[in-house]
């Protein structure tokens, strides 16, 4: 016997296992933490809507497959909606051929949600959203990147795996000539004077400001101070991507702008949001790029 329902909190220790054979295996990471990583980011979750849950697909008494449910609030043109991110989506090998995830996933888009999608596919879960009836908007996620250390990233990527002095005599080199170009180049370090001052961002910050500053987005997050203390709380906790750095850039008592990026010395700083107006963008942009220089990628 099959079922689709919500989940529960006496599957988490399952959904948790099924989610590290899946997706990390033999990464030695134990179940008791990621179980307890999904409780906090499902169940506990300050915006989770009983409504639109995260789903389990059980054959035999058994969690064999899994659909995370992130819900955001937002507003449309003014008008409050609810938004839904399916995340953590995994299937075992064996229900895979009775198309478990399909069935996962057309589930969850039939639920009360405004709108509901995704950041990124691999190409068979892409498959998927397109027979459901998604579109995929290509140039509506767009990357970037500033490199500060290019010829010891390339050498590092190159050398990646091998170990033993021709690596480390290798990288010492390129690191030199990288240095030496920063010192040559003003243009390729961050700017050494950006407009403004930049301080830790504080929640009330974002509620206040947000409004301002993002008066141009016709689809903007509804933030709550209560929804982003604990957010703010849980990007910081320990993670392999570094250290979460979230700054306010401010200019008198103006706010330009903020952003929050994983700070990772030695490792590449992933960004995870830049908030600013377009006058002000370069300001905020050159004191990311100040901040996250000391990393020198």
């Amino acid at each position: 016997m099959t079922t689709i329902r919500p989940l529960e909190r006496g599957d988490l220790g399952q959904v948790a296992a099924l989610f590290l054979d899946v997706m990390r295996p033999g990464s030695g990471d134990p179940v008791d933490g990621a179980a307890a990583y999904f409780e906090r980011t499902t169940l506990e979750h300050p915006w989770a809507d009983p409504d639109i849950p995260s789903l389990v697909f059980v054959d035999d008494g058994a969690v064999k497959g899994f659909i995370g449910s992130y819900v955001s609030r937002m507003t449309f043109d003014g008008q409050p909606v609810r938004v839904a991110c399916p995340g953590n989506f995994v299937t075992t090998p064996e229900v895979r051929s009775r198309a478990a995830g399909a069935m996962l996933l057309g589930h969850f888009m039939k639920g009360p949600q405004d709108l509901t999608f995704t950041e990124t596919a691999s190409p068979v879960v892409l498959r998927m959203w397109e027979r459901l009836g998604a579109e995929v908007a290509s140039l509506g996620s767009l990357s970037w990147a500033r490199i500060f250390r290019p010829l010891t990233l390339a050498a590092e990527r190159m050398l990646s795996g091998r170990d033993g002095r021709p690596r480390r005599t290798v990288t010492r080199l390129c690191t030199g000539v990288d240095a030496l170009a920063l010192r040559l180049s003003p243009r390729l370090s961050a700017s050494a004077s950006p407009r403004g001052r930049a301080e830790t961002l504080r929640a009330a910050d974002v509620v206040s400001h947000l409004p301002q500053i993002g008066a141009s987005l016709r689809l903007r997050p509804a933030y709550e101070a209560s929804y982003l203390d604990w957010l703010f709380e849980e990007l910081g906790r320990p993670r392999r991507r570094g250290t979460l750095i979230r700054h306010v850039v401010r200019e008198g008592e103006a706010v330009l702008g903020w952003y929050l990026y994983y700070l990772k010395p030695g490792g590449i700083s992933r960004v995870l949001q830049v908030m600013a107006s377009e006058k002000h963008l370069g300001s905020v942009l050159e004191h990311l790029f100040r901040s996250s220089s000391g990393n020198r990628r």
